[in-house]
């Protein structure tokens, strides 16, 4: 446990720093796709998160993102939670790197 912790702590300040200069690139790059931002609705690649990151990234989904106390978050075996399930992250890479699944604005 303590391993996704730290995993967890870094993966948050990366993202909390790309969030708050709006660094679309980079944070397209912490994105496992397809993302899932809806049951029907997917952003299929990096080039199309960019394209849509103000809707995507939008303040709610920022506010949720910058309140999220890196010492206090919910876990289960789908991952890692960011506000009321607005936001999910889980390891689906063979880097052992978090990523994010999908994003929930509505």
């Amino acid at each position: 446990m303590e391993r996704v912790i730290k995993l967890f702590k870094k993966f948050h300040n990366k993202l909390v720093g790309h969030i708050k200069e709006d660094k679309k690139t980079e944070l397209a790059s912490m994105i496992n796709y397809p993302l899932r931002l809806s049951e029907k609705k997917v952003v299929k690649s990096k080039s199309e998160f960019i394209q849509n990151y103000d809707s995507i990234i939008n303040k709610k989904i920022k506010r949720i993102i910058l309140k999220q106390d890196q010492d206090s978050f919910f876990c289960k075996s789908t991952g890692l939670m960011y506000g009321r399930g607005e936001i999910w992250v889980n390891n689906f890479n063979k880097k052992s790197e978090l990523r994010i699944i999908s994003i929930f604005s509505k």
